[in-house]
């Protein structure tokens, strides 16, 4: 499943290219819950797939996340969607996949609480 070459990391977490060269493996370290986090965005929150860069499994544990691999992107995005992100800015945080820009890092806590308390606010 994982393979040997690492493709990114960050404060809680380190990329990995997968077997399969469409996706790659978030592996989780230590005791944070951002894979678990992730993997809750993306199944309860389908109106946002079109920003986000979809995930395909999750271990049990929730240390291993696989996520569809994207390209990296030069383009800063400008969406709605994106102001909610104000506090991810980075540039490694979009990827594009299928020629669109979407977020590869969205496992923030703050990022779900907005999430759950929106409303019935709508996403165009």
């Amino acid at each position: 499943m994982i393979t040997k070459e690492k493709i990114g990391h960050g404060s809680s977490r380190d990329v990995y290219a997968h077997e399969n060269p469409l996706w790659c493996v978030k592996v989780q370290i230590g005791d944070g819950k951002e894979n678990l986090r992730e993997w809750e965005i993306w199944e309860s929150f389908p109106e946002l797939h079109k920003w986000l860069v979809p995930c395909v499994s999750i271990s049990e544990c929730g240390k291993y996340l696989v996520q569809i691999r994207g390209e990296k992107s030069k383009k800063n995005p400008r969406v709605k969607f994106a102001k909610m992100f104000k506090h991810n800015r980075k540039q490694n945080s979009w990827v594009i996949i299928g020629g669109k820009v979407k977020c590869c890092d969205y496992a923030d806590q703050k990022i779900l609480d907005y999430l759950k308390n929106k409303g019935g606010e709508k996403w165009e």
